[in-house]
């Protein structure tokens, strides 16, 4: 689980943690998100909006969301994980909900 890159690739600073976490969220919600949605809700504190939105362009890069224009307002474009993203968090999430807390 630890050596997943995918999920690394998000857990390298505490900003990461954030993104990945709203991305999930709004999947698991059915919540459209957008980057600029992902950036707001994160404190200064723990990441710059630069560094947030290149974390976020550099998921797309490779390939762990996609983007999906809005029927409605073309200016949003909202952010979905891929099969890949979806996979290598819940083996995350499942390996952490099988360890035991002592």
């Amino acid at each position: 689980m630890a050596f997943d890159d995918n999920i690394l690739s998000f857990r390298f600073s505490a900003y990461g943690t954030l993104v990945l976490f709203n991305i999930m969220n709004s999947y698991y919600n059915n919540k459209p998100i957008t980057a600029e949605d992902i950036s707001n809700d994160i404190d200064y504190r723990f990441g710059s909006r630069n560094s947030i939105l290149n974390l976020i362009k550099k998921a797309e890069k490779n390939k762990l969301i996609t983007r999906i224009t809005s029927k409605i307002d073309k200016r949003q474009k909202y952010i979905n994980p891929t099969i890949t993203l979806i996979n290598s968090h819940e083996k995350m999430i499942s390996f952490v909900l099988s360890r035991k807390i002592h």
